[in-house]
């Protein structure tokens, strides 16, 4: 498996308790995790595909992530074949692509 850093951190902000980070990544290839930096356990996450113009909304509670609303191309499993997988791993959140193809990808949390 490839695991990838995020090439880009934009935010990363605490105010307080709360948490605001974006982690944006130019191209995750096929096998490629996303290890995001982000550390936050309670909060809602967004994960763009920006390659594909699809989007999840989850929900991170300690380290179980939760869908609200996710295209068909998101997964909360790690290594399910053919999806886009978020997971939480190591303390960290994680993006694996499982799909065939490269793909633009941006996490957003807001979390407490």
């Amino acid at each position: 498996m490839h695991e990838q850093k995020i090439k880009h951190l934009e935010g990363g902000v605490r105010t307080g308790k709360a948490i605001m980070a974006i982690a944006e990544i130019e191209s995750l290839v096929p096998d490629g995790v996303l290890k995001t930096s982000i550390i936050g356990n309670l909060g809602i996450l967004i994960v763009s595909d920006c390659t594909n113009s699809k989007v999840a909304l989850l929900r991170i509670e300690g380290n179980t992530v939760v869908s609200v609303s996710a295209n068909a191309i998101f997964s909360i499993t790690k290594d399910t074949a053919s999806k886009l997988n978020v997971y939480w791993e190591t303390d960290q959140i994680k993006v694996q692509n499982k799909t065939s193809a490269n793909v633009t990808l941006k996490v957003a949390l807001v979390g407490v």
